[in-house]
Formats: C-alpha cells, sequence, structure tokens
C-alpha cells in the first residue's frame, strides 16, 4: 500500500520518514531489519544525515537494552544499508550485476564537464554529415530554423530534444512515438488522437480545481454573514463550469471556454463580513486566472487551426527527431568506445538490469523484491518516470 506525505518545508517530513524506520527496525512483534528497507533520498549529504540519525537512535535504544541482539544486527546493518540517493541506488544495481547486460565492469561515469564537450563534439559532427549529404529536407529545416553560422541554434534544439527524451523509460521509443502521435503527422484531428485526449484530460482536472474554488466561494456567500449579493454571478460561474465538466469534444469545450462569461460582481451595498467578502473575491479572482491560463496554453486556436499550424511544423519537426535519433545513437557509441556512461545511463542501464528487452522483472528485480518489505522516498518531486 502506497502513502504519500505532502506538507510545507521545514514541518518535518524527513523526521517522520526516519521516525518511521526506527519504528519498523524496532518493533516488538514483526522487527524488519534495516537493510530490508530501500530508502531513496534527494542527496547525499540527506542520505548521510538520515543514516546518522538511524544510528544515534538505535545507539539510544542499545543503551537500554545492551543485550537486544536484533539491535546489535541493525548497528552493524546501518553503514552498509540502502539509504541511498537514487542515482547511488543506479550504481549499485549496476556493480553487483553489470554481467546481466554485458557491461564492462570497468566503465566510469563521466565527469558533467567532459559529458557536454562529447555531446557538442557528437552534434556539430552530425550536422557537418547532414550538410555534405544536402538532403532537401534538412537543407529547407536549416534554412528555416538556423539561428546563425554555426548552427549553434540547431544543436541546442537537438540536445534539449535528447535531454528530454532521457527523462522517459524508454527514449528511443519515446522519440518514435513524438512523430507518431504528433496531431501534424494527419489530415484531421480526431478526438481519438493520444494528444487531444491528453489535453482534455487535463482539462478536467484544472476545470474540476475551478469549480471548487468557485464552489468554496458559494458555500461563503450563503452564510449569515456572508456577501449574498455575489450569488447570481457565482451560480452563473458554476452553471457554465458543469457544461464543462460534462463535455468530452475539444470544439465543443473551445466553443464553452471561449465563451465563458464572468459577470461583474454586484457593487451594490451589502452587509457582510468583510474577511469572507475578500475570501470570496480571492476565490473567484484565483479561478479566474487558472481558466485564462487553461485558455491561453490548451485552447488558444480553433481545431481547424491546430491542423493547419501542426501540419505546417511537422516537415521540420520529422527532420529534428531524426537528427535527435541519430545523434542518440552516436553519442551512445562514442560512450561504449570510451567506456564511458553518464547519470542518465545510471537509471537507464539499472532499469534494463530490472526489466529486460521485454519490460518485464527480471530475476534480479525479483531478488529485489524479496529482499525489500519497503521502498521510502524522500523528497520525489524532482523524480522523473525513469
Amino acid at each position: 500500500r502506497s502513502r504519500l506525505v505532502s506538507a510545507a518545508a521545514g514541518s518535518g517530513k524527513t523526521a517522520v520518514l526516519v521516525e518511521r524506520i526506527i519504528k519498523k527496525i524496532t518493533d516488538e512483534s514483526r522487527p524488519v531489519d534495516i537493510d530490508q528497507l530501500l530508502v531513496v533520498t534527494f542527496t547525499k549529504a540527506a542520505a548521510s544525515e538520515m543514516r546518522e540519525r538511524i544510528m544515534a537512535a538505535v545507539d539510544d535504544r542499545l543503551s537500554m537494552e545492551p543485550e537486544n541482539l536484533h539491535l546489535q544486527r541493525q548497528k552493524m546493518l546501518i553503514p552498509t544499508a540502502f539509504i541511498t540517493t537514487i542515482d547511488s541506488f543506479c550504481m549499485r544495481v549496476l556493480r553487483e550485476h553489470f554481467d546481466a547486460i554485458d557491461l564492462d565492469p570497468g566503465f566510469r561515469v563521466g565527469d558533467p564537464q567532459e559529458m557536454i564537450l562529447l555531446k557538442q563534439d557528437v552534434a556539430e559532427k552530425l550536422l557537418e554529415d547532414s550538410y555534405e549529404k544536402s538532403d532537401p529536407e534538412f537543407i529547407q529545416f536549416v534554412d528555416t530554423y538556423s539561428s546563425g553560422k554555426l548552427d549553434k541554434g540547431l544543436t541546442d534544439w537537438i540536445l534539449k530534444i535528447y535531454e528530454f527524451s532521457q527523462s522517459y523509460p524508454w527514449p528511443d521509443l519515446w522519440l518514435s512515438k513524438a512523430l507518431e502521435l504528433n496531431p501534424g503527422n494527419s489530415k484531421e484531428i480526431r478526438d481519438e488522437n493520444p494528444i487531444i485526449q491528453l489535453v482534455m484530460e487535463e482539462a478536467g482536472y484544472l476545470i474540476k480545481e475551478i469549480a471548487d474554488s468557485i464552489n468554496q466561494a458559494l458555500e461563503l456567500v450563503q452564510r449569515r454573514d456572508g456577501p449574498y449579493l455575489y450569488e447570481p454571478m457565482l451560480i452563473s460561474d458554476m452553471e457554465q463550469l458543469e457544461k464543462m465538466l460534462e463535455c468530452d469534444d475539444y470544439g465543443e469545450m473551445y466553443d464553452l471556454i471561449q465563451c465563458m462569461r464572468w459577470e461583474r460582481l454586484s457593487s451594490r451595498k451589502q452587509e457582510a463580513d468583510p474577511d469572507i467578502k475578500e475570501m470570496v473575491k480571492r476565490l473567484r479572482k484565483e479561478a479566474k486566472a487558472l481558466m485564462e491560463w487553461l485558455k491561453k496554453n490548451y485552447f488558444s486556436e480553433d481545431i481547424s487551426s491546430m491542423i493547419e499550424k501542426e501540419q505546417r511544423i511537422f516537415p521540420g519537426l520529422k527532420v529534428l527527431i531524426h537528427l535527435t535519433e541519430e545523434f542518440s545513437k552516436r553519442f551512445q557509441e562514442e560512450k561504449e568506445q570510451r567506456n564511458l556512461i553518464d547519470f542518465s545511463d545510471l537509471e537507464h542501464l539499472a532499469l534494463k538490469i530490472l526489466l529486460g528487452e521485454e519490460h518485464k522483472a527480471t530475476a534480479v528485480a525479483k531478488s529485489y523484491r524479496e529482499q525489500f518489505e519497503e521502498i521510502m522516498c524522500d523528497e520525489y518531486q524532482d523524480s522523473n518516470q525513469v
């Protein structure tokens, strides 16, 4: 069973996590060993601090129970327990199971600056080779998007898309899907298109959030000391939002959002609590701002205009994606020749060891599954899909 603790900075989330760990390893009825827990932290410093706090807690318990063999065992296990960053855990998987993917055990993790220079060299050589081939689509792409003689703009785009693809479990698959699913790849965009479905799903979440704000405002105006003259305007808001919540068609949703009208709150004098009045205004202001964001980012143009724009962009995008795919292939070859890996490889190679070619749990994954009683993650907000 999964649990998520969400709380403000400095409120004690890590302290709660440490306390949970200590309770699990000192539970009288069903104690676990510390190496049966995988504890992932955001930084090495955080991992070190957590290890020290757990050790201190165990020492405190041992001072009261010096003959406790289980606690003595925990003290021995803590230095090698899986209290680590995600990168360090992946490195451990690679070091212990490199043979599962025929990885040379003499590999080293490249210095970040070294990897930046290598990427630049590979990208520049790729563009040089592309110029020599003089493919018409490539030349048209360069004429349209290049920002200077050195083609720095093109290199930057290739590297940006490459880096973005690395945040997905299977980057090559993501790159190929990026073209296949792009709305510009077809003459018409249907509601079944995955991109449209994603937009509609996200819009549904945001509209629900907007409606929740308006509902809160309605509850406030209906209080005895609430600004009751605002109620008709808020009811009008809700009626329009309810139509959007029932909508599953992009074209219809576009029309509803474009036609959304926020009636001006009544300026007539009324007896109401000033704090409640201001709270209602704030809730409505936040709702309007979120709706404006939704309109600007997802529903700024109708379906026909979207198709036309995406089709104009698609030829250039196709060249850019293919360049990125070729860059990825060449960069990987360069790293293999130097027996180098980067931090992205740490994650992807560990994933390959755990899931294999068919993306199914391997024997290594199953052994970890048997070993770990629980996985705990402290500050996971920067974790990606890998």
